[in-house]
């Protein structure tokens, strides 16, 4: 099995999308988990590049994958707007927003970035 280097996430209520990648961009696996599962599922795999759009729950879920080792990046919705192509649900969200990590480098800033920034 290829090595996970980037996970997109669609994030929803109750149930997350995944779309995981490895380095030359082919999907290693997509998955819908609930939010338990999501942590549980995160942990066991080994430290990589995790997107997601930004939105209220997003911080706080960047928040716990840095503590479990990955590089949270959250993604502004008006830069993933331009990206949708038809009415993609879920996986492709997630597809897309692993898409986005690849085409530009502009994302939002969590607390911890904020922080560390006011220090230096």
């Amino acid at each position: 099995m290829n090595a996970v280097t980037l996970i997109g996430i669609d994030l929803g209520k109750h149930s997350f999308h995944l779309h995981a990648q490895d380095r030359s961009g082919r999907m290693v696996f997509r998955k819908k988990l609930s939010r338990q599962q999501l942590l549980r599922t995160l942990a066991n795999v080994p430290a990589c590049r995790v997107v997601m759009e930004a939105c209220a729950g997003s911080h706080w879920l960047a928040r716990r994958l840095a503590s479990l080792g990955h590089e949270a990046r959250l993604i502004s919705p008006q830069l993933v707007r331009p990206f949708v192509v038809g009415n993609q649900k879920d996986f492709g969200d997630a597809q897309e927003k692993s898409f986005i990590e690849h085409e530009r480098s502009v994302f939002v800033l969590t607390r911890r970035h904020v922080i560390r920034k006011i220090i230096r």
